[in-house]
């Protein structure tokens, strides 16, 4: 696999053979590899190809050979160790190109070619086939190498799931064995998809396009179980409800288990009896990391000073909701505050309660505070009086002043009455 004439690709612990591009013209074509000795690097002999007039071929190992009917060079049971500069042709006409070795991770080349990328959303759980992107602008035959490939959230390579070589050989790294497959069609087969954001990644080596890279983004989508959402006060099995309520009252909509996220909202109609009552809502989600579903509720808050009967629903809407739309109505009725009538013991206590504090509190203190100004009146007249003077008409002085007193009050003083009970 090579990304251009200077850059080759091989597959760790596969056997890969490397195409030279300079042409062979004498009897001997040579391949050596840059090994760093002494703090410099040097060329050391590979391999050697020798017309059967001139010699026998040559490799340092058992781990190198020559194809038998070019001068290309084989790479048994591919190694890290193999990565490096090699160089090839007649002597004094070599090329020179590097090696790298892929094993779990492949590099992202910011400059490779990439004609398209695509997004899907997909139910989790079950099993996808997904086309590479590449193929709506390269054919892609039998002979080209494709890698398939997840981002992991690196800025500089991804991960290998698995790839198809030119000879038909197919491979799945440890890391993904039982989760995907490629076919024959060099597409990536999806056993069951998993998360709720995966971005695949399509690498096809194609002669004489080199590497070219397209990604498809897959949404992987879970349907929420209700048949309608859950509403607060209100049975779940129910389409429908009603309520009484006679002060600030919240009600609370709700879907859970789903991704992507649903749109959640409250309408109002149908009014009996009152005007339309204000009311606020305010929405919240959680995500849930275990299964990367999010639960959703929207509050609504109600409020009124007027008797009224209106049906409020909710309704859920989206892509993660079965048939899109699902929604459910409850009908209040608001009745003016009477705590009596509605037999609360405590509104009832207080009902009783408030007017004997307000008794004892209020007037019984305005009561005495008249009761003391009356006797202070009356000991300051006893006072002036100091010895009695004749009486006049049968009748002493301090009784006659008593007498004009009560004449003029009108009546007996209410504290110097006795009190009497029913």
């Amino acid at each position: 696999m090579y990304l251009s004439n200077e850059v080759f690709l091989l597959q760790r612990d596969l056997t890969q053979h490397i195409r030279c591009p300079v042409p062979r013209e004498d009897d001997q074509f040579e391949w050596t590899r840059d090994v760093l000795r002494e703090g410099d690097w040097h060329p050391t002999l590979v391999a050697r190809f020798s017309s059967p007039e001139s010699g026998t071929n040559y490799t340092i190992s058992d781990h190198y050979g020559l194809m038998p009917s070019s001068h290309d060079l084989i790479i048994k049971n591919t190694k890290l160790s193999d990565e490096g500069v090699y160089h090839c042709g007649p002597s004094g006409k070599e090329f020179r190109f590097e090696v790298s070795v892929l094993d779990t991770t492949f590099p992202v080349f910011d400059d490779i070619l990439r004609p398209s990328n695509e997004s899907l959303m997909l139910p989790r759980g079950q099993m996808h086939i997904i086309n590479c992107p590449v193929t709506t602008a390269l054919d892609i035959s039998g002979h080209d190498t494709v890698y398939w490939t997840l981002d992991v959230g690196k800025e500089n390579y991804t991960s290998v799931i698995g790839a198809v070589f030119s000879d038909g050989e197919a491979l799945v790294t440890d890391a993904y064995q039982g989760r995907y497959n490629i076919n024959e069609e060099r597409n990536l087969v999806v056993n069951s998809l998993e998360g709720a954001e995966n971005r695949y990644w399509c690498n096809v080596f194609k002669i004489p396009h080199g590497l070219s890279t397209g990604y498809i983004d897959v949404t992987g989508k879970v349907t929420t179980q209700q048949e309608f959402p859950y509403i607060s006060g209100c049975d779940k099995s129910e389409v429908e409800c009603s309520i009484e309520v006679d002060q600030i009252t919240s009600l609370n909509c709700s879907v859970a288990n789903l991704y992507p996220m649903a749109n959640l909202s409250w309408s109002l109609s149908g009014c009996e009896a009152g005007d339309r009552p204000p009311f606020l809502t305010n929405t919240s989600s959680v995500f849930d990391p275990g299964s990367e579903t999010f639960n959703q509720s929207q509050e609504l808050t109600i409020s009124g000073n007027t008797t009224f009967r209106c049906t409020f629903t909710c309704e859920a809407s989206g892509l993660s909701i079965a048939n899109s739309s699902i929604a459910k109505s409850v009908n209040v009725t608001w009745k003016e505050h009477n705590v009596i009538e509605q037999g609360n013991p405590i509104g009832i206590a207080l009902a009783i309660a408030l007017p004997l504090l307000v008794l004892v509190v209020v007037v019984i203190p305005i009561i005495i505070v008249v009761c003391k100004k009356k006797r202070t009146r009356t000991e300051n007249r006893h006072i002036r009086y100091t010895k009695p003077q004749g009486e006049e008409n049968g009748v002493s002085p301090s009784k006659k002043d008593d007498r004009d007193d009560n004449a003029a009050d009108g009546a007996e003083p209410l504290c110097l009455r006795p009190l009497s009970l029913p």
